[in-house]
């Protein structure tokens, strides 16, 4: 029988996942609705993004569960690390770069046209070694802790750190009011992901079997999904219209230009 935080950990994961299928069910439902490529493929990334986080507590949940440990793991473990890094990369970067010609003086956040080869170079060589120390010259079973908090956060925490910083700088100079709103959300769950894999693995490896490590963690986790939906949600003036109103009818759609 798994133990209590095990136990708390499976349960938690499934809920987090819950929550992100649910963001995703949203993102994907609202995107027929949207006129704008640009939201359209906004709510798209969200939707997609979402899907990968419920795989992803999906395979900790079962991982925790079945006590599953080895290099098959933990090569399974690094896959997750590499495709979040290269979606949640490639996302944030896109974003940014709409957010600046949405800006009416065209102002590079962060400087982000130059820290974008330095993060995606630092960040790719970071997770080759990542591998190599973690999967294929490992001689312990359990390199990846699976266990206490949201795993596999921390080792893309750069990408949500800097990316959480340039969303919410873009969020105040951006003219377009909607994205505006879906970069403010963005920023925000951005935050919360590196907070949550940060806060949570330092704290998984402190405090033993404290079944408050996964609840503080995991709570944060969640809210970050409930900022991504949110994010989705805020991409049109849904007023008094239900989703069952984008999915029935998708061919009635907001009058939305991009900026």
């Amino acid at each position: 029988m798994p133990s209590d935080i095990s136990t708390v950990s499976i349960i938690l994961s499934l809920i987090v996942g819950a929550l992100f299928s649910y963001g995703a069910y949203w993102a994907l439902a609202i995107r027929k609705a949207l006129v704008s490529y640009l939201y359209r493929r906004q709510a798209l990334w969200v939707g997609g993004v979402a899907m990968y986080f419920v795989a992803q507590s999906a395979f900790i949940a079962l991982a925790i569960f079945y006590n599953m440990t080895g290099v098959y793991v933990n090569l399974l473990a690094a896959v997750f690390i590499a495709v979040g890094f290269a979606a949640i990369f490639v996302w944030i970067d896109s974003t940014v770069l709409v957010a600046r010609r949405s800006d009416p003086l065209q102002r590079d956040t962060l400087h982000w046209s130059k820290l974008r080869y330095f993060i995606g170079i630092t960040s790719t060589i970071g997770l080759f070694f990542n591998v190599l120390f973690n999967v294929i010259f490992t001689n312990s079973s359990t390199s990846y802790i699976l266990l206490g908090s949201p795993p596999l956060l921390g080792f893309i925490g750069t990408i949500l750190f800097v990316g959480a910083i340039a969303l919410l700088v873009s969020a105040r100079r951006s003219g377009d009011m909607t994205l505006r709103r879906h970069l403010r959300w963005f920023g925000l769950g951005a935050g919360l992901l590196w907070v949550a894999g940060q806060v949570g693995s330092p704290w998984a490896r402190a405090s033993g079997d404290s079944i408050l490590v996964p609840i503080i963690t995991y709570s944060l986790f969640a809210i970050a999904a409930y900022c991504l939906y949110r994010s989705a949600k805020s991409l049109v003036p849904l007023g008094r219209l239900s989703l069952a109103d984008y999915v029935e009818a998708p061919t009635v759609a907001p009058s939305i230009s991009a900026s």
